[in-house]
């Protein structure tokens, strides 16, 4: 099988902030490799940032889950701290890993930014990355992440590890942020339904509260933004 890992440096403008990457050229890839390519959900979620970065970003640890070419975590990390290993840019295709690789280097951001394969439902693989409670990432980012409906109960419980962790051990919760392009209504249902199943509240935040009026870019997509939160009402870990 060949596979093309070409890839071409862009520039994505949010306001007064420009991020480069590198990323694939092509408009479509094979369903295993989609990291590979920009979606207009990491727009979307770097417009989040953009529009947050003092306030949600500014001086945080960050942990991106299924970054792809890692468009959000790269952007964020010019916002977060900048001691060792502060953003950890995950994903857990072994090809998308070497770019995001190539981006570290690229990018050039020294220690402070870090890639990392991570496979979600293994909390083995995030207690390597985060050994203790105090570890864990401040704020998690993901964009189209829950883009297969078999994914999502892995990708729950990886959320609610962290969550629940930093809640037993009596720290201040970590943030979660979730870009999403909706392309079925039923696995969002089902997200819904497993998020409740974890004990995690969902909420959904105005795109408009963010995104700059003029921003056509995502016309006719239905776009989402979420936010997600333990439902510290109850306090039993499923994991």
């Amino acid at each position: 099988l060949f596979v093309c890992e070409d890839y071409v440096v862009k520039d994505f403008v949010f306001g007064d902030e420009t991020q480069q990457l590198l990323c694939s050229n092509m408009s479509s890839t094979d369903f295993d490799l989609t990291g590979q390519i920009v979606w207009p959900a990491s727009l979307l979620l770097g417009w989040f940032v953009w529009a947050h970065h003092e306030d949600i970003f500014r001086g945080r640890t960050i942990l991106e889950l299924g970054a792809g070419c890692g468009l959000g975590g790269f952007f964020a990390a010019n916002f977060a701290s900048k001691e060792p290993n502060s953003v950890i840019i995950t994903d857990g295709n072994d090809i998308v890993m070497r770019l995001l690789q190539r981006n570290v280097d690229f990018l050039q951001f020294g220690e402070s930014v870090v890639a990392k394969k991570l496979l979600w439902g293994k909390v083995s693989e995030l207690q390597a990355l985060y050994p203790s409670p105090e570890d864990l990432p401040e704020v998690i980012i993901g964009a189209d992440i829950i883009l297969w409906p078999s994914q999502i109960q892995n990708l729950l419980t990886t959320v609610h590890y962290i969550l629940f962790t930093r809640f037993a051990a009596g720290l201040k919760p970590s943030e979660v942020y979730i870009s999403y392009v909706v392309r079925a209504n039923t696995t969002t249902d089902l997200l819904y339904q497993k998020a409740k199943e974890w004990n995690l509240l969902i909420d959904t935040i105005p795109t408009d509260s963010f995104l700059p009026a003029d921003c056509r870019v995502f016309d006719p997509l239905e776009k989402r933004m979420f936010s997600v939160k333990l439902d510290e009402g109850i306090t039993t870990s499923r994991i």
